[in-house]
């Protein structure tokens, strides 16, 4: 399955449902205090590396999820929704919780930031595998964003590779319908299965978008 068409698919179910599912409301909400902190920086350039962890002894990984993060990326806003829900958070005593002119300056902030990472496919061990260079305030709140979608992408073709692998040739299909965070409509799960062996999925609607079985 190409990147074009899983980019496509996950956008046409992000117009089918009718939500902003890669908005900026998907993060942690300390990434909206450390922000306020840190916009007297905007305009600087920050430069973070993105580590794989692990010991001596561990195995290897297989990167995935590039083509899922880049879509999300390129769909990153603060809409006003998110906006409107930040300024509606009070503190105990009854005041704003966050600077409204903080939040105003959040408000259609364009992305900015270059998203430097390992290819799809490439075996891995543990050390840096990406860096994003961008302001502060973005590069820190796409972290978690970055990290949530790798973590998910990265065990799942590592399971695949490794179940292809012990196989021996055996014919393998996806049971991915019971579905994860992030996993929209199971086409995650299924195209990074397909990627590294395992020759079909569960899921119908990933199974004829993706033209197998």
């Amino acid at each position: 399955m190409s990147n074009d068409l899983i980019t496509n698919m996950l956008l046409k179910f992000e117009e089918d449902e009718q939500r902003k599912i890669f908005s900026a409301s998907h993060s942690d909400l300390y990434h909206v205090t450390t922000g306020q902190a840190m916009m007297g920086m905007l305009g600087h350039k920050n430069v973070g590396n993105m580590y794989l962890r692990g010991g001596k002894n561990t195995s290897y990984t297989i990167m995935a999820g590039a083509q899922f993060i880049l879509p999300a990326l390129a769909n990153f806003r603060f809409d006003s929704e998110f906006i409107d829900w930040l300024k509606s958070l009070k503190l105990p005593d009854g005041n704003a919780k966050y600077d409204p002119d903080y939040l105003d300056k959040l408000h259609g902030l364009p992305f900015g930031c270059q998203v430097d990472m390992i290819p799809d496919g490439t075996v891995i061990f543990p050390g840096t595998i990406g860096r994003v260079t961008g302001d502060p305030v973005q590069a820190k709140w796409i972290d978690t964003i970055i990290s949530d979608f790798l973590r998910r992408a990265s065990s799942v073709a590592t399971k695949a590779a490794r179940l292809n692998w012990a196989s021996n040739g055996e014919v393998l299909f996806a049971d991915n319908s019971m579905r994860r965070s992030n996993d929209t409509g199971g086409f995650m799960t299924a195209d990074i299965a397909y990627m590294c062996g395992l020759v079909g999925s569960s899921n119908m609607t990933a199974a004829m978008q993706g033209d197998y079985t």
